[in-house]
């Protein structure tokens, strides 16, 4: 009886979570389907979609259920080789020769365009790679989709160039991270530096007060990621800046990464617009190429690497101080789409950012990727309850972001299996449930 209740449980989710997704592709699926007659039809391309699972399959269910235009499902998961989806297509490998005979791709996972296109070109398979998820956020037209970019445009600053600065949080960190603002200090006009730190580094805070361009404002204890941003970017307005760029302290901005992004900035017909302009995050363990496109457009964004838009951090009200850390950034870009506000990655500003420590394990169970080791018990309070505050928050307004929030939960709560410590993670996510309930936010008193 407790298996079929399981059961029941997860088609009942499962259910939910394709009528959600079979509704996102609805809101773009003339547009979708236009393109796929034209890459079918007029160009006579074969066409597969990349992702087996739930968005794979509404997907299928709302754009091909008929199987007139897709050839092959692609998945990452090879133990998922030889299923056939409810709708009849078949999930094969992409390795595999007979398989190869593809030459467009339909991502529909937009988090993980850069590890596919480096996994297509491993595989030697030459495929236009089109991301599903910026089709929708961008609100794209089929011109938009076939326009070509032309990859050679000189790098041009102009005027924007004068409006940006830079901030990078630091907390506890030793002279090292110097280096990592070397990286971009002399790419913008000027660098706040935010210390939260428990402990003052005297050292340090002498040799970035030596730096022209840098001003270093003492945090006066650790106040967390939400405060922190707010009051450099009031600064920053103060000092007539448009647009900021927010980093971590163990974060690199690799050659001309400010630029390119500011170079689309000043080409870009909608600027106003504009909420975020990102860089495409490069990982220091888990090494990618950059993406075949020019640009992606998102639905959220890590804040490491985000160029905020000043203008549009006034109108919607900076970031959410309730959550002090995680969340706080996806929070905020939930509402800038609320606002209808875009959030664009520009994929040659690459930043090179170390998402895991020498300790992290990278699993994947079920399809969903895991990284053991990577949160501290704090950080397990943190997540478990500012997920549950924004799923709350915006269950009802946004259907989406709900649905990955209450999978990025499950994916949390997956790894404590696996965790050195695992008692002392379980007690923070029950304390974190127990905080969010009793709606004990902001930076807590707890000790873990």
């Amino acid at each position: 009886m407790k298996n079929l209740m399981n059961v029941y449980r997860t088609r009942t989710k499962n259910k939910v979570s394709l009528d959600l997704y079979r509704n996102y592709y609805l809101l773009s699926s003339q547009i979708i389907i236009d393109m796929l007659n034209y890459y079918k039809k007029e160009k006579n391309n074969n066409i597969a979609i990349w992702g087996a699972g739930l968005k794979g399959l509404a997907f299928l269910k709302t754009i091909d259920p008929a199987g007139k235009y897709i050839s092959y499902v692609y998945d990452i998961d090879e133990k998922k080789e030889g299923n056939v989806l409810l709708t009849g297509h078949k999930v094969v490998n992409y390795k595999k020769n007979e398989n190869k005979n593809i030459q467009v791709v339909l991502l529909m996972n937009n988090n993980y365009e850069t590890e596919v296109a480096c996994l297509l070109k491993e595989a030697d398979m030459n495929v236009i790679l089109i991301n599903i998820d910026s089709v929708i956020d961008g609100a794209l037209t089929v011109e938009d989709i076939l326009r070509t970019q032309n990859n050679s445009r000189k790098i041009e600053l102009r005027s924007i160039y004068d409006s940006v600065a830079a901030m990078v949080i630091l907390y506890n960190c030793g002279t090292n991270c110097i280096k990592n603002i070397e990286s971009y200090d002399n790419q913008v006009k000027q660098v706040f530096v935010y210390d939260n730190s428990t402990v003052k580094n005297e050292k340090l805070i002498q040799l970035l007060k030596e730096k022209k361009n840098i001003v270093y404002i003492n945090g006066d204890g650790n106040q967390g990621i939400s405060i922190a941003i707010n009051k450099v970017a009031e600064e920053a307005i103060r000092c007539n800046f448009q647009w900021l760029i927010t980093f971590d302290q163990d974060s690199v901005a690799e050659k001309d990464m400010v630029a390119h992004m500011c170079n689309y900035v000043n080409r870009c017909e909608f600027a106003d617009k504009l909420g975020i302009v990102c860089a495409a995050i490069n990982d220091s363990v888990f090494r990618f190429e950059i993406a075949a496109t020019e640009i992606s457009y998102n639905k959220w964004v890590q804040q490491s690497g985000s160029m905020l838009n000043l203008k549009v951090f006034q109108k919607i009200g900076g970031f959410d101080e309730a959550l002090f850390i995680d969340q706080v950034d996806f929070e905020y870009c939930v509402r800038l789409k609320q606002y209808d506000y875009k959030i664009v990655k520009v994929n040659k500003a690459i930043l090179m950012h170390n998402t895991s420590d020498d300790n992290t394990i990278f699993l994947r169970k079920r399809g969903r990727p895991l990284y053991i080791n990577k949160y501290s018990p704090m950080r397990y309070y943190y997540n478990t309850r500012n997920i549950l505050y924004c799923t709350k928050k915006y269950k009802k307004v946004n259907k989406q972001y709900w649905e990955s929030q209450r999978r990025n939960l499950g994916s949390l709560l997956m790894t404590l299996p696996y965790e050195k410590g695992k008692i002392k993670r379980v007690r923070a996510v029950i304390l974190g449930y127990i905080d969010y309930i009793f709606d004990n936010m902001g930076k807590t008193q707890r000790h873990f």
